[in-house]
């Protein structure tokens, strides 16, 4: 084996400072996201409230876009915008966000809101809601615990089938096991350093990928699937934000008709089952249970990315 000179050293603690540091979850080796945890302010809104000024938000600020680019222009790198619908509290909105490479070392990344999950419709904390509700109320009915989760972010079109996918899906779980073990969210660096992490991460590939072999990370390493490990992300959640459904009161007994009557005639199957009508929690306590839950999955997106180079779904 030959000597390693004074020069990798350095690269590779700078790199080993990087996964420390910030939210990078990484596919086969040349492809990066960076989960952006201090979003613009249009976007920020539209996640607490559901209130969109535009069809279209982008994650930065523009003086924050202009610097960004200005930056890379000067490195060489190429960059382009990227978009991404997200349907919640029952609008659709267009999320804007960069992806930035580096043709010589063939290394890309792509800068997105931590609520984001590529080529889901949805946010992340509406497919975390669903599968922790879930496991929360005994796993009883997949189609109840997809209605709670569409009625207390507004996606209607949530179902049961998507719920059953995301919870057999195994390809969720499978990035990179990650190399820092203490980091936590409070330690996720502001947007303001995140050009200069980009720039290793887009000049060292190489080196990435030897600290994820040394660390014992690799494809096929994550030992839970993505639906198991987000349950375990979301254990300290209060149990109390599950009661997005309310129980039917016990209907009250009615004494039997007891006289002799003629047999009702059959209907051949032709008459519908009636759905049993579901009890939603009042607004105030909906919007509780939203605002709570998103909160404390921001934590724990945050911290799956820096402890563990994966997103929590």
């Amino acid at each position: 084996m030959g000597m390693i000179s004074q020069g990798d050293v350095i690269i590779q603690d700078a790199i080993e400072t990087v996964l420390r540091n910030i939210p990078v979850v990484m596919f086969h080796d040349t492809k990066a996201y960076i989960l952006v945890k201090d979003l613009s302010k249009g976007l920020e809104e539209f996640i607490q409230t559901g209130k969109a000024g535009a069809g279209e938000i982008s994650i930065f600020s523009d003086a924050q876009e202009k610097e960004l680019t200005a930056g890379w222009r000067e490195s060489g790198y190429e960059y382009a915008f990227h978009y991404q619908t997200l349907e919640y509290m029952n609008k659709r909105i267009s999320v804007k966000y960069p992806a930035v490479a580096n043709r010589k070392t063939e290394m890309s990344v792509s800068l997105i809101p931590w609520c984001m999950l590529p080529d889901r419709p949805y946010p992340v904390f509406v497919y975390a809601y669903a599968n922790w509700h879930y496991s929360m109320t005994g796993q009883k009915s997949m189609m109840l615990s997809a209605h709670a989760a569409g009625k207390v972010f507004g996606v209607a079109s949530f179902n049961k089938s998507t719920l059953c996918r995301l919870r057999k899906d195994k390809s969720i779980s499978g990035m990179l096991t990650g190399y820092a073990e203490t980091a936590a969210e409070q330690n996720v660096p502001h947007n303001g350093d995140i050009s200069v992490y980009v720039s290793e991460l887009l000049e060292h590939p190489g080196q990435i990928k030897k600290i994820y072999e040394q660390s014992g990370g690799g494809p096929g390493a994550q030992p839970k699937s993505g639906a198991e490990f987000a349950i375990d992300a979301l254990s300290s959640v209060p149990a109390g934000l599950s009661r997005a459904i309310i129980d039917s009161p016990p209907s009250r007994h009615i004494a039997h008709d007891t006289r002799k009557r003629p047999p009702r005639p059959r209907n051949n199957g032709q008459t519908k089952r009636v759905q049993r009508q579901i009890n939603y929690a009042d607004p105030v306590q909906t919007e509780h249970i939203r605002t709570e839950f998103i909160a404390l999955c921001r934590a724990a997106v945050m911290d799956a990315a820096v402890k563990y180079r994966r997103f929590l779904i």
